[in-house]
């Protein structure tokens, strides 16, 4: 038998020194299979592919093509788990790379591979990131604008913080990361509406332009207030999850929202 575990975290760290056992496994699943379920559903409701919020528990009330993509979700999320995810996200934590709870940081995995399987069974558009880049540095109106921004913010913003953060100026790493909300705005809003027109940063990627970046006017956007929310596209709803509410809660209002509608 394992040793005695007193809280998640403990879990994790064992787990990130000993490798998966079965038991570790079975403790694993129960304590955090019911978190990455609802998160899944969380997002299938960000992305519009559910016109309302459900229970995990009641899948099948889902059509064939979204359950298919739930359950295919489900399956990837838990083998990039078993694939070293828990060990990487010990050493970031220790190296105070992230400083946030196992499961937000394992909600950015599930999103990127909800994205990825909605796009294979034809449940959401494959648009590619030079795609929006250059839609991007094509738009003129403001709105047009925005809703680049605010497409390639769903899709990048997690990619861009790394980098942010990976090529951070030495000696500015603790405020940097202070304000790594606000600098991410400006790199969005601000900066990347600039570089898309610049003949010079054509069909280089995002995260290229988030390290220059950091070489550059970082700086201005230390105090900027984002005003362009991430969203997709295709999404029916605009539904963000409040900070202060736990993920239950923000799906009964949801619940209670589309009673109400």
């Amino acid at each position: 038998m394992e040793g005695a575990i007193t809280s998640a975290d403990g879990l994790l760290e064992l787990i990130a020194q000993r490798g998966w056992t079965e038991a570790l496994a079975q403790r694993f699943e129960d304590e955090y299979s019911v978190a990455i379920k609802r998160t899944i559903v969380l997002y299938l409701w960000r992305l519009g592919i559910v016109s309302r919020s459900f229970s995990p528990e009641i899948l099948r009330n889902l059509p064939t093509r979204e359950l298919e993509l739930f359950e295919n979700t489900l399956s990837d999320v838990w083998i990039a788990i078993l694939g070293g995810l828990v060990r990487r996200y010990i050493r970031e934590e220790r190296l105070g790379r992230i400083d946030r709870p196992f499961v937000a940081y394992l909600s950015g995995t599930i999103k990127k591979i909800l994205i990825t399987n909605a796009q294979r069974l034809k449940l959401l558009p494959s648009k590619s990131e030079a795609e929006m880049l250059s839609g991007l540095a094509l738009a003129r109106k403001t709105d047009t604008q925005h809703k680049y921004v605010a497409l390639l913010k769903f899709h990048f913003e997690g990619r861009v913080r790394e980098a942010i953060l990976a090529n951070c100026p030495s000696g500015q790493f603790q405020g940097v990361y202070a304000h790594l909300s606000q600098i991410t705005a400006y790199f969005f809003e601000k900066h990347l509406v600039q570089a898309c027109r610049a003949s010079r940063n054509k069909g280089k990627r995002i995260s290229d332009l988030a390290a220059l970046f950091m070489h550059g006017d970082y700086e201005e956007g230390l105090l900027y207030v984002g005003r362009v929310a991430p969203y997709s596209e295709t999404a029916a709803t605009k539904c963000y999850q409040p900070q202060g509410i736990s993920t239950d809660e923000f799906l009964s209002l949801l619940s209670l929202r589309s009673a109400s509608a």
